[in-house]
């Protein structure tokens, strides 16, 4: 196993360990200066992250068909 720092070595640990996939979503914009000296977040970003977790967990709780990629059409 590699080794790297920050969250990134228990997605693999996860899947190693337990077989599981591991997804993160990042709601930081450049300006906020991700790990930075001066680093922040918007408490919006905040609430954006929220609802799009939210909207995940009920995508999968639709099934599989519901997380099909979009056309240009708007069909799966």
């Amino acid at each position: 196993m590699a080794v790297i720092a920050g969250t990134l070595p228990a997605t693999a640990l996860f899947e190693e360990v337990l077989g599981a996939k591991t997804l993160f979503f990042s709601f930081s914009t450049a300006d906020e200066n991700l790990h930075a000296p001066n680093e922040f977040m918007r408490i919006s970003r905040l609430r954006e992250g929220m609802r799009a977790w939210e909207r995940l967990w009920r995508l999968l709780a639709d099934g599989p068909h519901r997380l099909a990629p979009v056309r240009g059409d708007g069909t799966r």
